[in-house]
């Protein structure tokens, strides 16, 4: 009954194992309440326990902890490396959200260049909009201002930064990036597990 589960990075040499807690056997092996002190009567806490129980493993070659934008992006940079070298391994995602995306709450200005990069000869602007819903706006005006407690300075663009500056990004929602992302991911053969936060690394086989 419980979800804790092992992500073993390494070679896959073990067959995978599936390990149930069985309730019955468990409530039948607890003894009823009793005021007695004597040593006979003292129950086996540890008899039963689930947490005592042996869990399920599933071995992987590459385990990425996180489902966000850059967890998402090198799952799918691996497994295009791999299509170009013939060679085959596996990818692992594990994300804590109940879902991709789930956790990513904020807005974003993109900078395409990187998902260019990452995706090419792919429409991702139209692909995400039909995937998801969501629409990648094209920055139309930037406005640097200074607030004052009056009001406000405008500064000109030819004074700011490259950095400041956003022509050609999009304005679009950092969650639908995420699953069109993760979408994309599991096409390409990364297995994606929502719903699993890593709690520790544990070393050896």
């Amino acid at each position: 009954l419980s979800s804790t589960r092992d992500f073993v990075v390494g070679p896959r040499r073990r067959r995978h194992r599936s390990h149930t807690w069985d309730v019955a056997a468990a409530a039948s092996s607890v003894r009823p309440f009793s005021s007695s002190s004597g040593a006979d009567d003292e129950v086996d806490e540890e008899e039963g326990n689930p947490l005592n129980a042996e869990r399920e493993s599933m071995p992987f070659d590459v385990l990425i902890v996180g489902g966000g934008p850059a967890g998402l992006a090198a799952s799918i940079r691996l497994r295009q490396l791999c299509e170009e070298n013939g060679r085959e391994l596996s990818v692992c995602v594990v994300e804590k959200g109940s879902e991709i995306g789930s956790h990513i709450l904020s807005g974003n200005v993109l900078d395409p260049k990187s998902l260019n990069e990452l995706l090419p000869n792919t429409d991702w602007i139209t692909e995400l909009k039909d995937r998801t819903g969501s629409v990648a706006t094209p920055v139309s005006e930037d406005r640097f201002l200074v607030l004052t407690e009056t009001g406000s300075h405008a500064i000109p663009n030819l004074l700011l930064p490259s950095q400041l500056h956003n022509d050609g990004n999009y304005v679009m929602s950092l969650s639908q990036l995420c699953r069109y992302l993760g979408q994309k991911a599991e096409e390409m053969g990364v297995e994606v597990y929502p719903g699993f936060a890593a709690s520790e690394v544990l070393y050896g086989e």
